[in-house]
């Protein structure tokens, strides 16, 4: 199976990245034929045994958060490079400028597509953006129900995520389960003291 990742986000420090540099590393180690198509400060490509990152540079970039841009120029170059192979699905993490990109080229080459709901942007925006309380915030979620919508299957986070939006999309949903890297994460041995500690780290 040949799978085209279509992210705004690869390299920044964020969950949605850090999600696809871990699937990056899973599909070299296990042989899946992946190409990823993100943003980077030029164009240029990186091969990693089964998979190549093709990095494209943003024609006429409108930055959305400090790290973050969205391109409103639509980019010719990944529309070339994604015609020249054959790829059986369309995976489209972010419903930004290459998430946009991603769906279209799928539709017009009938690939099957998923999605990933990572962020309920609606909601962030109706806690950063005061004008979302007078009903904004209701128009973002009819534009995530029409980005969504048009996959042939979304995965979510958690199983809340994905009762929450069985109720509002047409379309399967099911859980993509991230777990914990053990290797990374692990419970230091008990204290003397024999006192509990805890640490949550989020937003």
């Amino acid at each position: 199976m040949r799978i085209a990742l279509f992210t705004d986000t690869f390299d920044e420090t964020n969950g949605v990245a850090r999600t696809y540099q871990y699937l990056v590393q899973y599909a070299a180690r296990t042989g899946l034929a992946l190409h990823v198509y993100t943003y980077g400060p030029r164009t240029c490509q990186e091969h990693y045994g089964s998979v190549t990152i093709f990095r494209k540079r943003r024609r006429v970039p409108v930055h959305y958060y400090w790290d973050l841009s969205y391109d409103i120029a639509p980019n010719l170059d990944i529309r070339r490079e994604f015609a020249s192979h054959h790829y059986d699905v369309v995976h489209v993490a972010t419903p930004a400028s290459l998430g946009l990109c991603g769906l279209r080229l799928a539709c017009r080459a009938g690939l099957p597509t998923v999605g990933v709901f990572h962020t309920a942007v609606p909601d962030y925006l109706e806690l950063r953006v005061r004008l979302m309380k007078r009903g904004w915030g209701r128009v973002a979620w009819r534009a995530m129900r029409w980005f969504y919508d048009q996959m042939d299957l979304v995965l979510v986070p958690s199983n809340c995520v994905a009762r929450r939006l069985r109720s509002v999309l047409s379309v399967p949903v099911d859980v993509w389960h991230h777990g914990v890297d053990a290797g990374a994460f692990y419970p230091d041995p008990p204290r003397e003291d024999g006192r509990v500690r805890l640490l949550y780290v989020g937003r």
